[in-house]
């Protein structure tokens, strides 16, 4: 089993500050045992967010992460993160933390 590292985007931290703890458990327990582990386990998406992935945490909560080698090959002609040449190898981005029944969030 291999762990990424993980990378947080200043939107994802102010929305995570958003939350209460109890919801910040659940977002940190899904973050270390599931996606820093097997990030590709989880469904790539399409059309704007082409190269992202998404975690169902709980009901309608979501978190949206890019893994950034994939990312950069899928979003060849697409936006990118302001500092996707910065970023290392093995690198899991984190990206947003919404409820579904809100519209996703525009990230780039």
């Amino acid at each position: 089993m291999y762990l990424f590292n993980l990378q947080e985007s200043k939107q994802f931290k102010k929305e995570f500050k958003n939350f209460d703890r109890k919801t910040q458990e659940k977002i940190n327990n899904t973050i270390l045992e599931e996606i820093q582990t097997n990030p590709k386990n989880f469904p790539l998406m399409k059309y704007e967010y082409t190269g992202l992935r998404e975690s169902k945490i709980v009901g309608t909560l979501r978190l949206l992460f890019a893994i950034c080698d994939e990312c950069r090959e899928l979003r060849n002609n697409l936006k990118k993160c302001i500092d996707c040449n910065e970023i290392e190898q093995n690198t899991i981005k984190l990206l947003s933390v919404f409820y579904h029944k809100h519209k996703y969030p525009k990230i780039f």
